[in-house]
């Protein structure tokens, strides 16, 4: 049949393929734009990545101190204050180390309270510390007018074995979470510390008794390089 077309109806043929075939692409693109907008609105779901397990997340990032506590172990940072592994948030699936207390959701123990998270780490062939932050605070209501005094998130290091510590990002400490629910990626250059032993914390302090009712602060993923 195709054989026996003459020139115009070749012509016909030609363009009744080229509208089908615009046709669908315009609707392929329809489809992929609206569940763009569906993922970038929150509508859709997204795919769940599989966390790396410790020993293998640890092993290719070189420093024993790496962690990101998705098998549910410490990984040998010392913690006390509110500071324990949970999996009320998480930058990777499924834990994270949080200061907060698991029953009330917050930090408010009805009095002023800090703790922290805390390892020596060997700093050989290392020049920076990397990780995942949230941080759910009363500091959000304070900082456009003020410098942020109550319920401190920072991250510091000490060179004299825990006696005296210094903050490696700000006086203020890290800033809250904005928007909330979503993790910062942070990196703190360590060059003046390369090739020593050093101790690393992150240190959560309420500093008074009031407006403590956040959630606090949660860490993911860190990883010495």
């Amino acid at each position: 049949a195709l054989k026996e077309m003459n020139g115009n109806s070749w012509k016909l043929y030609y363009r009744s393929i080229m509208k089908h075939s615009i046709s669908r692409s315009l609707g392929i693109f329809s489809v992929i734009t609206l569940l763009s907008l569906l993922v970038f609105s929150g509508c859709a779901e997204e795919t769940e990545v599989e966390a790396l397990p410790a020993s293998v997340f640890n092993s290719l990032y070189g420093n024993e101190a790496n962690a990101n506590f998705d098998d549910g172990s410490a990984n040998g940072w010392a913690m006390d204050g509110l500071w324990h592994i949970s999996s009320v948030r998480s930058a990777s699936p499924s834990n994270s180390a949080w200061y907060g207390d698991e029953t009330s959701g917050d930090y408010d123990t009805g009095a002023a309270n800090s703790g922290s998270m805390k390892r020596s780490v060997d700093l050989t062939n290392v020049s920076t510390l990397d990780f995942d932050y949230f941080l759910d605070n009363e500091c959000i209501d304070f900082q456009a007018t003020n410098p942020c005094n109550f319920d401190n998130f920072r991250p510091q290091v000490s060179t004299d074995g825990g006696a005296t510590w210094t903050d490696l990002i700000g006086a203020q400490g890290l800033p809250e979470t904005l928007p909330p629910g979503v993790f910062i990626h942070i990196v703190v250059d360590l060059t003046p510390f390369t090739g020593t032993t050093v101790g690393i914390r992150f240190y959560f302090d309420s500093v008074d008794s009031s407006f403590n009712a956040f959630e606090g602060a949660f860490v993911d993923n860190i990883v010495f390089q």
